[in-house]
């Protein structure tokens, strides 16, 4: 058993505790007045973070999301896998994983994330809920450097028409990535046929790291 991977273990751990769980966790989101009852040792499994919240609210835990990304955390807690493919969920879903710590969710998120941002293009929407917060991120890095990679292409128009007209951020962070993003890449000997690469934007799991 001291040779488990630590992740199996955890898994067992917390199985055992579902079962045993007599009073769930009342999860309540932004604009529902509804609680979702979610077992406490699912929540704890993701991140011990939990566990503090939800002592100091009385088996109450208030997450500053709305429904459909803490859908998106539930499945992938349950499930480990990521069923959400609209941009603007995905990125406050991985919003919610970088409140919580939650690493290994957030990174889940980017694998689904990237290739829609590559495939779809970039969504406003998305980009807005990623800068909602101020300060870096891998997801405010990946977003900046796809559409660097975009508003750049020969065939796009100028990227100063797209920034106004689909709505993007007004702000000065996000003007400033994009600009450093544009240099860079104008910097590269070659531009790179392949695009964004998705293990550039993974986070580090500080619980394994430790």
């Amino acid at each position: 058993m001291a040779d488990e991977p630590r992740s199996e273990a955890k898994l067992r751990r917390v199985t055992s505790q579902l079962f045993a769980e007599p009073t769930p966790v009342n999860v309540f989101v932004q604009g529902e007045m509804i609680a979702y009852p979610v077992p406490r040792a699912l929540l704890i499994s993701a991140s011990d973070r939990f566990e503090a919240a939800i002592e100091e609210g009385g088996n109450i835990l208030d997450l500053d999301v709305r429904s459909d990304a803490f859908k998106v955390f539930i499945g992938w807690l349950l499930q480990r896998n990521i069923f959400e493919a609209r941009q603007s969920r995905l990125a406050e879903a991985w919003c919610l994983g970088q409140t919580w710590d939650i690493a290994d969710f957030q990174n889940a998120v980017m694998s689904v994330l990237v290739p829609s941002a590559q495939a779809a293009k970039v969504k406003a929407k998305a980009v807005r809920k990623a800068y909602a917060d101020p300060g870096p991120s891998p997801l405010k890095a990946m977003f900046a450097m796809q559409l660097a990679f975009d508003w750049t292409e020969p065939t796009h128009e100028a990227w100063t028409t797209t920034f106004e007209r689909d709505g993007y951020p007004n702000s000065v962070e996000f003007f400033g990535d994009i600009i450093t993003t544009m240099q860079t890449l104008a910097q590269l000997p070659r531009r790179p046929e392949w695009g964004i690469d998705p293990a550039d934007y993974l986070v580090e799991d500080t619980m394994d790291a430790a």
